[in-house]
C-alpha cells in the first residue's frame, strides 16, 4: 500500500480518514452547539446533588463522563474515529483541569 500511494495509506492508518472524504461541518456546528449543554449537565448535577464531602471527586468522575459522551457524540456526527476522539476529550479534560487547579493554587484558591 505504501509503494501504491504512501501519503494516502498515512493519513488512512493515522487518522481514520482518506485525503478525499470530506468531513461534515454541518455535523461539527451541530456537535459544538450541543456539547456546552450536555457536557455541562452532568457535572452540574453532581455538584448541585451529592453531598459536599464527596464534591470534587463526583465533579471529576462526571466531568470524565461528560467529556467521553461528548468526544463520542461528536466523532458519531462527523464520521471520526469515535474511541481516538472519546480518548482524545477524556485526555484533554484531565490536563485542563490539572492545569487550572495547580493555577488555583498558586494563587490559593484550590484544594479539596
Amino acid at each position: 500500500m505504501m509503494k501504491k500511494d504512501a501519503l494516502a495509506t498515512t493519513f488512512r492508518e493515522r487518522h481514520g480518514f482518506t485525503i478525499g472524504q470530506e468531513l461534515s461541518a454541518k455535523g461539527g456546528a451541530i456537535a459544538s452547539m450541543l456539547s456546552f449543554p450536555t457536557g455541562a449537565l452532568l457535572p452540574m448535577l453532581a455538584i448541585s446533588l451529592i453531598p459536599k464531602s464527596w464534591s470534587a471527586l463526583a465533579t471529576f468522575v462526571s466531568v470524565l463522563i461528560a467529556l467521553g459522551f461528548t468526544g463520542y457524540a461528536a466523532a458519531y456526527l462527523n464520521g471520526a474515529d469515535k474511541k481516538h476522539a472519546t480518548f482524545r476529550n477524556i485526555i484533554a479534560g484531565i490536563l485542563t483541569m490539572l492545569v487550572t487547579y495547580v493555577v488555583g493554587l498558586l494563587f490559593k484558591q484550590g484544594g479539596l
